[in-house]
């Protein structure tokens, strides 16, 4: 499971909590039961993107700035704010 963009961390670990706490297989649907709390997962921060550092005066390419974090549903946001 990847989320390729996050805003606020709060909105992210409600997210995640619903989607884990949604995929308990209590409705009978067999695709409920594909995320749980131990379900791997990662955020992608400004996927591709790239940092002008020279005011957009160079020929050199930018260093990226994109960032990801790799976890669990269940750990992922406690991830995020450790780092």
């Amino acid at each position: 499971l990847v989320f390729l963009m996050i805003g606020r961390l709060d909105k992210l670990e409600a997210l995640c909590q619903s989607i884990a706490m949604n995929s308990d297989g209590l409705d009978g649907d067999d695709v409920s039961q594909k995320w749980n709390k131990d379900t791997p997962c990662a955020v992608i921060q400004n996927a591709g993107g790239r940092k002008d550092e020279a005011g957009g005066h160079s020929t050199a390419p930018s260093p990226p700035v994109q960032r990801v974090w790799r976890s669990t549903l269940g750990s992922l946001v406690l991830e995020i704010k450790n780092e």
